[in-house]
């Protein structure tokens, strides 16, 4: 009878305790989109504040605009050395400085 009475209040116990991690997960659950929420927040208002024509770093298109000239023109002036360009250690695209293309500009006025 004793055996019963312990495996009895083991069953018990067992789910008290499930009932409180599951209270601790529906808590996690809330915290974890809390997290998630702000964190999209923040890169929302990240995002929204960059103002990309402030920038020190220029893309192929935003060069092209500056210049006026079309993307396979700008990559002949870049493999003919007129123009300066940086390519980023491991990616494929090359970007631009805008003091570089400043200076070309003036450089190079009609």
């Amino acid at each position: 009878m004793s055996e019963k009475k312990d495996i009895v209040k083991l069953l018990k116990r067992k789910q008290s305790t499930l009932k409180a991690i599951a209270k601790l997960q529906a808590n996690l659950n809330a915290i974890q989109s809390d997290i998630d929420n702000y964190f999209l927040s923040s890169i929302k208002e990240i995002v929204s504040n960059f103002d990309h024509a402030d920038s020190d770093i220029l893309s192929q298109e935003d060069v092209c605009k500056l210049l006026g000239v079309s993307k396979t023109t700008l990559y002949r002036m870049r493999i003919s050395n007129q123009i300066e360009f940086i390519k980023p250690k491991g990616r494929k695209s090359v970007v631009y400085s805008r003091k570089a293309i400043e200076e070309y500009k003036e450089k190079h006025k009609q």
